[in-house]
């Protein structure tokens, strides 16, 4: 029922429409408004009363955040600010409220349109700081954007060195050669798709070899898996001592340990560290000596470049963090933190070296592209569901499902793109297009029709949020599909890939097919298919159980046949269907027939014996619930079903899958 039936029954119900005498209020009128958003609307309503009656105005549908006012004198104030993103944004404008003004007796409704115009946020790009770097030593980090509206952001660089890349990921990388020492800025862009821009420079200083250099390395790491970061030294002159002082997030590093070994510094005498919170960060001391005054002399770090030290840490396994470069960093508390000493005792301040901060790329391995609803299924029709309500109504997904969601692999998370993307994926079929029912699912039943022309309608006992049918050996094509008017609001999407058709039927808008039984779409023309499997969701995107009615031709089958098992593989209930006819033999013969359906296992041996008896000629089916004749469940593994009628012997293979 729309809103304004609504109204109008509440108002004859309520005496609004009475045929007293007594006239209701009159609203003065309020013309069409536009509001920014983030903007304040503020609409004025005054209403009065002809016999001068007291009048009370309220508002029917306001929004959660609005704020309205009875002044009580037959005026009220209505304020509202409309937020940037999300359904009481610019993208379900216009909005329609409706305002009451009643004297307790009869009442009045006014509607005011109020049109949102969009206002995009620029996106803000995010830099690391000016970087330090010797010839022949690599620079990476990463280049990334925020934007306030959630939008697809593109990034571009401008005036690259000779070199340089900015690859996946947004990942900037450069080795400079001896001859790009200097000073070099480069330029970058962040758009997003409403043409929203931010521009920022990244200076890069590519210090001579005469100057000293002390980088973190950059290594790429899977969520919740485990990554040895160096720190490595350029150093001109001989070196005998360092004291540095590493800063780490602990809620994305754990630190495992620190070594030395295999780097230049691997045979010093006096090498520690130690850990200490500071705020919400942690700090790694390390202090090395390459010689202590004793009988055994060991000589300082001759001039060159390398680690001299490694960090070992196991990463989170928070998949928000995926596809970022988590930093790992320098930090300078005392005045010798990050210093260095020559072999001759000589203190080398921070002011004499270069510094280059570093990190983790993290990486996620357990990302399932497709998979929104986190059934461990991707690119099914419930994925698409749950992605649309997202982009809709703004109903959130968790970190999982982010990730899950990027399906066409450009970098952002929950968007049209990648909807439009999900919907071509799933039509072009390749993986599972449907579940196997189990007994926490929710069970519709989906009735085929084949009198005249075939038929699919549903019963459902919740609302369902889309359906995918997946018609094999038929040349389908979309125009034979037509839909119906039953569930105004759905969308219709088909595919054909040789002998396999596709349709489903989903809602972008966030739609729903309402409970009950309601018809679907009919296959006109050339409708014959050897089979179909059909998956069904909720209005929420969980996948649920199919129970198939077939309601077949009233003209009985002349011949024997036997049908695949559906599903196939099954856990633990697979349903098969039979046709008893006529002896091939005899014009018409409708006297009972003996027939044996009994299951086997893979060595021969009878399981079940599912039908024994005589059987008029029909069209049949019967449930196997995956147990023996004792009642006891079997195993996983292949079994065979054997339908025996008269001389007719037909086997099929099924798989039992737990």
């Amino acid at each position: 029922m729309n809103i304004m039936l609504w109204v109008s029954l509440w108002l004859i119900l309520s005496g609004g429409l009475s045929y007293s005498q007594n006239l209701p209020p009159a609203f003065d009128p309020v013309g069409a408004c536009y509001v920014k958003e983030g903007e304040t609307l503020n609409v004025n309503l005054h209403a009065k009363d002809p016999e001068g009656n007291t009048v009370k105005i309220w508002v029917l549908n306001s929004p959660p955040d609005a704020l309205f006012s009875d002044h009580g004198d037959g005026s009220a104030s209505f304020r509202w600010v409309p937020e940037f993103i999300g359904p009481w944004s610019s993208s379900q404008s216009p909005f329609e409220f409706f305002f009451v003004a009643s004297d307790q007796d009869r009442n009045s409704l006014m509607k005011v349109m109020v049109n949102v115009i969009n206002v995009n946020r620029a996106p803000k790009l995010i830099l690391p700081d000016s970087s330090g770097i010797g010839p022949h030593m690599e620079l990476i980090f990463q280049v990334r954007a925020e934007d306030p509206d959630k939008e697809e952001v593109n990034i571009k660089a401008f005036d690259l060195p000779h070199g340089a890349s900015l690859g996946g990921e947004n990942i900037f990388s450069w080795t400079p050669g001896l001859a790009d020492t200097g000073q070099h800025t480069v330029t970058f862009e962040a758009t997003d798709l409403s043409g929203g821009n931010d521009k920022k420079e990244a200076h890069i200083r590519v210090v001579p070899p005469s100057h000293y250099v002390l980088n973190i390395g950059i290594e790429e790491a899977p969520v919740a898996g485990k990554v040895k970061i160096p720190i490595n030294l350029s150093n001109p002159d001989p070196v005998s001592g360092i004291e540095l002082l590493i800063q780490y997030d602990p809620s994305t590093y754990t630190f495992l340990s620190l070594t030395k070994d295999s780097t230049r510094a691997s045979d010093w005498e006096y090498y520690v560290y130690r850990e200490r919170a500071w705020g919400l960060f942690q700090l790694i001391k390390i202090v090395g000596i390459s010689d202590f005054p004793n009988a055994h002399s060991t000589p300082p770090l001759s001039p060159g470049y390398g680690p001299i030290a490694y960090l070992n840490f196991k990463m989170t396994s928070n998949t928000h963090f995926a596809k970022l470069l988590i930093p790992l960093e320098f930090y300078y508390f005392d005045l010798t933190d990050n210093t260095l000493s020559n072999f001759w005792g000589k203190f080398i301040s921070r002011d004499m070296i270069n510094f280059s901060n570093g990190g983790v790329l993290l990486e996620s391995e357990n990302t399932l592209l497709g998979d929104i609803n986190l059934n461990g299924i991707p690119f099914d029709v419930g994925d698409a569901v749950r992605l649309a309500l997202s982009l809709t109504y703004g109903t959130s997904l968790n970190q999982q499902q982010l990730l899950n969601s990027d399906v066409n692999q450009d970098g952002s998370w929950a968007t049209l793109a990648d909807l439009i993307y999900l919907i071509m994926r799933i039509q072009e079929g390749g993986l599972a297009p449907y579940a196997e029912p189990n007994p926490q699912m929710e069970v519709v039943e989906v009735g085929i029709s084949t009198e005249s022309i075939t038929s699919f309608s549903i019963n459902s006992q919740k609302e369902v949020g889309g359906a995918l049918f997946v018609f094999k050996g038929t040349n389908l094509d979309s125009e034979n599909v037509k839909l119906s008017s039953e569930i105004e609001g759905m969308e219709l999407y088909t595919h054909r890939n040789g002998d396999e058709f596709t349709a489903m039927i989903v809602s972008t808008k966030g739609k729903y097919i309402s409970p009950g039984n309601m018809h679907l779409f009919t296959l006109e023309g050339e409708e014959n298919f050897d089979s179909v499997e059909i998956s069904v969701c909720d209005n929420d995107g969980n996948l649920m159980g199919v129970k198939k009615i077939y309601e077949e031709p009233s003209n009985l089958p002349t011949g024997y046949t036997l049908s695949q098992n559906y599903p196939n593989p099954f856990n633990p209930v697979t349903c098969i269907r039979y046709a008893i006819g006529s002896k091939k033999t005899e014009a018409a013969d409708n006297s009972t027939r003996q027939v044996t359906l009994k299951v086997y296992n893979i060595l021969g041996r009878s399981v079940r014996v599912l039908v024994d008896e005589k059987k008029p000629p029909g069209n049949y089916q019967v449930v196997w619930d995956g147990k023996d004749q004792n009642g006891e469940e079997v195993s996983s593994g292949v079994y065979f079903y054997k339908l025996r009628v008269d001389d007719y012997v037909q086997t099929k293979k099924m798989v039992l899958m737990k």
